[in-house]
């Protein structure tokens, strides 16, 4: 049971209602203020007195009707001793959570019979009877509770404070929830914000207005009160607000956004006095006391626009590809987003209605780029969009070709053996009369030697590299093959060193056989 309300003189009243309407125009005009109100000390002694003494309206009890020197009425709490009056009452602590309830629901905080000495009367009656019930006590007999004399009938106002009183186990602890159906917004019917369902704060102890501040929103988002479609931060516990994010902002929203809900909460408490003469009753004094604390609440939005998955994949296999660049546009040519795709499908959120392109700017390591423009369009009946860009794996290859030196003609029957940059076998095979093709190579470095020759033919001791990468997607390789006992021409090398010796052998050559010419000529 909530524990609220302050028991004060009718003046007390006045101020408190007069302070109330101060501090709420002064929130109408400082939108989202805080005002720290300081809670009301509780007096550490009073001076309680009788203001006149009640005759015995139920049974034939008789009690005096109390107050003290602070303001306001005070009840006892043991019939069997001394009724204070002029005794100096010091404070104990807090009373019973079931006492402050009736105090917070008797006189004067509340108006039972429209009689101040019959309520009062009803007040003093609950707080005995549940003290009896509750502690063992016993200040009214069986017949004041059950069928005693109650010629103005308050036996049953006692009853029900009394009844009421007992469901109560301890001070109300503040509380503060904030109520949303849903934690997503949607487009308003106008198209022109993304709103979020009615959201209100409900709890125990509120007191005054809540504020309202959020995190995580784009600019121009606006809290707007639910019935006046008004901007604003404070609102009355029996307000509820919404969210509206502008459609034309929604797309700069990275995440969520997180409501952030305050207000101030008050438990009223009532608490015990005593006397320094033993004899005399301890009191419940000034009735109830105010303590203040802030509370604070949240949720989280998020919005039901759009989400496009992206894919970069692999033409064949279909497994997605890392290191393909893209950029977004809308309909405008406005860039949007740009980003480099992973294996994983990349998500863009938030997107408004409207058009887009998606263009790739750079393939992935070892595939084609892909020159095709991908455009698709947000609408309000499409929202959630899925893309695959398929990319072709680049055509990396080598053509390794067997032929006669001498005569360039294919050779069958050499056995060759192909290697990666790591010394690993990846080819090993016997030449055919047409070239042999490595498919699908990786980008490095290769090599090819002969492990036999083709008969008839001497073998090739040389090693042949290759290289293959983006830049250089295929490769040829020729290997020659020498007939065995085959005479060879000396080549030609170009040197200047072997052309001198050759002419001055030629020109000796044909002086001897001018020489022999002539010498026989002679002999004749």
């Amino acid at each position: 049971m909530e524990i609220r309300g302050i028991n004060m003189k009718k003046d007390n009243l006045k101020r408190l209602g007069m302070l109330s309407l101060v501090v709420m125009m002064i929130s109408s005009f400082f939108s989202g203020l805080v005002l720290n109100v300081e809670a009301t000390s509780v007096p550490k002694s009073f001076t309680a007195k009788s203001e006149k003494t009640l005759d015995g309206y139920i049974a034939n009890y008789h009690f005096g009707k109390k107050i003290n020197s602070k303001g306001g009425y005070v009840y006892c709490n043991d019939l069997h001793k001394g009724t204070p009056h002029g005794e100096k009452m010091t404070l104990v602590g807090e009373a019973p959570a079931g006492v402050a309830y009736i105090l917070e629901n008797g006189y004067p905080s509340k108006n039972i019979t429209g009689n101040s000495d019959y309520d009062y009367y009803i007040t003093q009656s609950a707080v005995w009877w549940y003290l009896d019930d509750t502690t063992g006590s016993s200040n009214l007999s069986n017949s004041f509770k059950t069928n005693g004399s109650d010629p103005k009938g308050l036996r049953k106002y006692i009853k029900k404070l009394v009844s009421e009183a007992k469901k109560v186990k301890d001070y109300s602890t503040p509380s503060l929830t904030v109520n949303s159906k849903s934690s997503t917004m949607k487009l308003s019917s106008d198209k022109k914000y993304y709103e979020s369902n009615d959201i209100s704060v409900t709890g125990k102890n509120l007191t005054g207005k809540y504020t309202v501040t959020l995190d995580g929103a784009p600019q121009g988002t606006q809290i707007v009160s639910s019935s006046a479609s008004s901007e604003a931060s404070s609102f009355a516990n029996n307000e509820s607000f919404k969210i509206r994010i502008p459609v034309e902002k929604a797309q700069s929203l990275k995440t969520s956004i997180t409501v952030n809900v305050k207000s101030k909460a008050t438990t009223y408490k009532a608490y015990e006095y005593k006397s320094s003469d033993t004899s005399v009753q301890n009191v419940y004094g000034k009735a109830l006391y105010p303590t203040n604390t802030t509370l604070s609440g949240k949720t989280t939005l998020s919005l039901s626009t759009s989400k496009v998955s992206i894919t970069k994949i692999d033409s064949k296999t279909k497994a997605g590809l890392a290191g393909a660049e893209f950029t977004l546009y809308d309909n405008s040519g406005k860039k949007i987003t740009s980003w480099t795709s992973t294996t994983k499908a990349h998500v863009i959120q938030n997107l408004p209605n409207g058009t887009y392109t998606l263009k790739e700017t750079k393939a992935p390591a070892g595939y084609k780029i892909s020159k095709e423009e991908t455009k698709f369009t947000i609408s309000d009946t499409n929202r959630d969009i899925t893309l695959k860009i398929e990319n072709t794996a680049l055509t990396k290859l080598v053509n390794i070709v067997k032929i006669d030196k001498s005569t360039g003609q294919p050779l069958a029957g050499a056995h060759l053996v192909v290697k990666n940059e790591q010394g690993e076998v990846i080819a090993d095979f016997v030449s055919t009369e047409q070239p042999y093709t490595i498919k699908d190579l990786k980008d490095g470095k290769y090599s090819v030697y002969e492990v036999e020759a083709p008969s008839g033919y001497k073998k090739n001791e040389a090693t042949y590299y290759f290289t293959i990468s983006d830049g250089n997607t295929v490769a040829s390789v020729t290997v020659e093959n020498e007939k065995e006992g085959e005479v060879v021409e000396v080549p030609n090398t170009g040197s200047n060193d072997s052309v001198i010796p050759g002419v001055i052998g030629s020109i000796a050559l044909l002086s001897g056989v001018g020489f022999a010419y002539k010498h026989g000529k002679k002999q004749k």
